[in-house]
């Protein structure tokens, strides 16, 4: 699935809004501080939770259009506060070649023309007829939105997601979990690492020769399988349990290092990398500040993997780095500019009629235009 166009408004508590946000194959989100970056992200990746019932119905107002293996659908969606602060759905449209497959309020449903009996009101329609055919592959497309918040305020942090993870030995004679299982259902990445290695060697080698491209002082990586009766560091683990570990050796280092020793910028990289090759084709994948903990050098190629892979996945992330403007087309660019609730955005077309063609040049342009100023 790629999004084509998204407008989105917050009916409660604010009205915050975004309207006519025309998306590519890649999109660079920036704006000053405090403009909505995170929140635009934020409010795509809510979508595809309630649709897929995995979070309560937030108030709200989604029109977007999609593009699912080259067929558009356009899906609205409108959820209100009542008097009792009770969050419900007030409209739901599908629409597929000028038909609606769905057209419910909070007092009808009808589903291809035909009225169904009364549903409840905070029960998303889509998430409903999962199971019928116009409506499964919508279904199934929303569940592949994921998203990576590299800021230390939101999500998994790194320190968590290097956390040891054990692994019962019943789990290991068991068929090999699918690529999506390992990305969904194993969050440390001692454990991941050890799933790609033993399962999926190819999608393993590729992700650890990227990673040394990035960081080239990395002579070697090693996963590690110790249990109890064998190795003290697993001595405390139940008997038919195993514990997994993820160890690189450096180039003119004796030791081996674990994990949990690696800098934040290895790990972030890590982490992102593992995302890129294990989310599935035909995802959305949301990254808020890319850069962060990320050296120019790490950056560069990262930018490089991200573009070397665009079509199969659509990618939407935020920077506030320089380095990314000069080296990213600004046909890429999406600049948000805020006046009181309202966010307006300024795409790379646009830009670039305006400014100068050297993509530094661009750059300084850009800092100096009134789209980048202090305050909102």
């Amino acid at each position: 699935m790629k999004l084509l166009t998204y407008s989105f408004k917050e009916i409660w508590p604010s009205k915050w809004e975004i309207s006519n946000f025309n998306l590519k194959d890649i999109n660079l989100i920036a704006g000053v501080s405090g403009v909505g970056k995170t929140r635009l992200l934020n409010t795509i990746h809510n979508l595809s939770l309630m649709l897929t019932k995995r979070r309560e119905l937030s108030p709200g107002s989604w029109d977007i259009l999609l593009d699912i293996d080259r067929k558009e659908y356009q899906y609205l969606l409108e959820i209100n506060r009542d008097k009792d602060n009770k969050n419900f759905i007030s409209k739901e449209i599908l629409i597929f070649n000028k038909e609606k497959i769905i057209d419910r309020t909070r007092e009808t449903f009808k589903f291809n023309k035909n009225l169904l009996p009364k549903l409840g009101d905070t029960d998303i329609g889509i998430y409903l007829l999962r199971n019928e055919n116009k409506i499964q592959e919508v279904y199934e497309s929303f569940k592949k939105i994921y998203i990576r918040r590299n800021n230390p305020e939101f999500g998994i942090r790194p320190d968590q997601e290097v956390g040891v993870g054990i692994l019962s030995r019943e789990l290991l004679e068991k068929n090999a979990p699918t690529i999506r299982e390992i990305q969904e259902n194993y969050w440390q990445l001692n454990v991941q690492f050890f799933l790609l290695e033993k399962y999926y060697p190819e999608i393993f080698k590729q992700i650890i020769n990227d990673f040394k491209q990035i960081f080239p002082f990395v002579n070697n990586v090693y996963i590690r399988m110790y249990t109890p009766e064998k190795n003290k560091e697993a001595s405390g683990l139940p008997f038919n349990s195993v514990l997994p570990m993820f160890l690189i050796k450096e180039k003119e280092v004796d030791t081996e290092i674990p994990l949990f020793s690696l800098s934040s910028g290895m790990i972030r990289a890590l982490i992102q990398l593992i995302d890129i090759y294990t989310i599935p084709k035909g995802s959305i994948y949301l990254i808020d500040e890319i850069e962060n903990s990320m050296g120019i050098t790490s950056l560069s190629v990262m930018i490089d993997i991200l573009f070397a892979n665009k079509g199969d996945i659509q990618y939407i992330f935020t920077t506030h780095h320089p380095y990314i403007f000069n080296n990213v087309d600004i046909k890429y660019w999406q600049i948000l500019k805020r006046k009181g609730d309202i966010i307006k955005i300024y795409s790379g077309d646009e830009l670039n009629k305006k400014f100068s063609k050297s993509y530094q040049e661009k750059y300084i342009q850009l800092i100096n235009s009134d789209l980048i100023e202090q305050g909102i």
